[in-house]
Parts: C-alpha cells; structure tokens; sequence
C-alpha cells in the first residue's frame, strides 16, 4: 500500500496525467519515454507523484511489463478528453477575471516575467494609475491553460500552440511583440569553450541538459531540431528553470540551449561560455488573449504593448 501525503505536498502538474496516458498506452515506461522525449526517470517520477497524489496504484509493475489498474482505468476514462479534464482541475479555483474592471492578470515564461512585462507596467502605470496589474511566472504551457480557462487576461510566452490545446487555438489572438536569439551554453572548461559558435549537428552527438516540456524554449527547440535529436540517447536530465539548466551546465553536467536573453543574465564567465548557434535560431516572443475578452483595460494595454515595442527591445 502506498502511504499517501498530502496533496499539497505535492508538484501535480497536467503533463503529469499526459504522462500516465502514454505509459498506459504504450504498456512501457521506455516506450513512454522515447514517446515524449523524456528520461525514464522522470516518467516513473510522474507516475509515481501521481499514485502517492491519488493514495492508490495506477500501475501493477511485472518483470516483463505493466498493466493498468482498475483505479488506473477509471482515471484514464476521465482523460479520454483531456480539454475537459483540464477544466475539471482548475474549476475550483477559476475565477471569473471579467467580474472586476479594474484588473489585468499576466501569465508569463522567464524571459516574459523577469525581463519584459516589468519595464512595460511600469512605463504603463505612469499613464494608468487607477488599473492593477497581476504577473505570475509559469511554463508556457500551464500560462495557456489559464488563459484558456479564463483565470488570466494575458498570456506573454514563447510558444502557444501546445498539442493538447490544438482543438483550442482558434480561441486565441496573438501578436508577435520581439524576437531573441537562441544559443548554446557550455562549461567554461571545455574545449568548446574556446570557440564562438557552434552547428546544430554538432550538438546531436552532445550530452543535452533539457528544459521540461512545458517549457516555450524546449517546444520551440523539439519543433526546430529535435529530429535532429531523437536519436540521441544523451539526455542527462531535465530541468524546470533556465536559471537551473545554466547551473547544471557550470557543474559540467553537459551542455544547453537557452535565450540569449537568459544566458547574459544567469551565466558566470567564469564558469559558462555563451556560444552562437550556426545558422542562426530565434524565439519570437507573443502576447495572446481570448478573443471573447471584451475588457477594455485589456485592450488599451495590448494596444500600448504593440505601439511601445521599443521598450520592449531595451531588455536586450
């Protein structure tokens, strides 16, 4: 019997469940893995967070296989739409964003949250004082979720369209705000290191440090290269930050691809070198909302963000 723990101990995250579905599909966690990209490891991980979260197995382990349970098959009838799965898990604590006229809420990646969005309130404020602005950082994937479901205004993030969303898409505006550069971090005391740029078929016969799926970066990344990369086995591990990757990479753990952006604010020269990627590959930075929201704070402040770009060019 596994002991439960409260579920507030723990990380539930909705790729969590996309992860059940596709070991229970697949009957294997390898196949799971080489399904979604991930380690082994980090597909047992999930399964298991999700057996302590329910207090219950989802799987029976045997020497030559797996097989779905009966409280896992209940589970998986409940994900054969996972859209409405989705709004299932936020219904409790949706909240209706349109009831108060006075508020914009902001979902955001890292370089959204840390680089951008405060420089472009800030200019904002001066000229609306009476309107409260609300930021909270997340993966791209889970700011989409809530923009979807309605528990934010705007989603600030590298990438939108998500395949569990596809069905979804059609709901949203977005507008192309910046481009930065991708690059390629490595330890300070490699050989590399010595260089300034690097080609992508290089980089597929390297120990790739990944970020999480629900990552912008990493979906952008899988989309541009990952063919390139789905017949390397070196994935050492997967992080959740770029601030952690990058920490991972100084520890000379492998090498990473990250934003410009984020390389220049969280390396040590002393311990990472920023190399350049050849050709060259960029992430285009989108603003997206509803297009059933008719706020008005809303729109006059996607209006200021597209007519003050410039200030959004100044984080670089």
């Amino acid at each position: 019997m596994i002991n439960k723990e409260p579920w507030y101990d723990l990380n539930i995250e909705i790729n969590y469940f996309i992860t059940f579905k596709t070991v229970a599909k697949f009957g294997s966690f390898s196949e799971a893995a080489k399904k979604l990209m991930l380690s082994e490891g980090t597909i047992r991980h999930r399964v298991e967070t999700l057996e302590k979260f329910f207090g219950v197995k989802l799987l029976d382990r045997y020497p030559k296989g797996i097989k779905v349970t009966q409280f896992g098959d209940l589970l998986l009838q409940k994900l054969n739409k996972l859209d409405d799965f989705i709004t299932d898990l936020y219904s409790l604590k949706n909240i209706d964003q349109n009831s108060d006229k006075k508020n914009i809420r902001i979902c955001g990646g890292e370089i959204a949250i840390f680089e951008i969005v405060p420089k472009v309130i800030k200019a904002f404020k001066k000229e609306n004082k009476e309107i409260d602005i609300f930021i909270e950082s997340n993966h791209a994937r889970d700011c989409i979720a809530k923009l979807l479901l309605n528990k934010v205004d705007i989603a600030i993030v590298g990438e939108f369209m998500f395949p569990e969303f596809k069905n979804q898409w059609r709901k949203l505006e977005t507008y192309n705000i910046l481009e930065t550069p991708l690059c390629v971090i490595v330890p300070a005391s490699s050989p590399l290191a010595l260089r300034k740029q690097i080609s992508l078929n290089e980089i597929k016969d390297m120990p790739l440090i990944r970020r999480t799926p629900g990552s912008a970066t990493q979906a952008i990344i899988d989309k541009l290269i990952g063919k390139n990369l789905q017949s390397n086995n070196k994935f050492y591990f997967e992080v959740e930050t770029a601030s952690t990757l990058i920490q991972a990479v100084s520890l000379n753990l492998g090498i990473g691809i990250v934003s410009e952006v984020q390389a220049k604010k969280f390396s040590k020269p002393s311990k990472v070198k920023i190399l350049k990627l050849d050709p060259p590959l960029k992430v285009k930075l989108k603003v997206a909302i509803k297009k059933e929201n008719n706020k008005a704070i809303v729109k006059k402040f996607l209006e200021y963000i597209m007519n003050n770009r410039i200030i959004l060019s100044r984080h670089r």
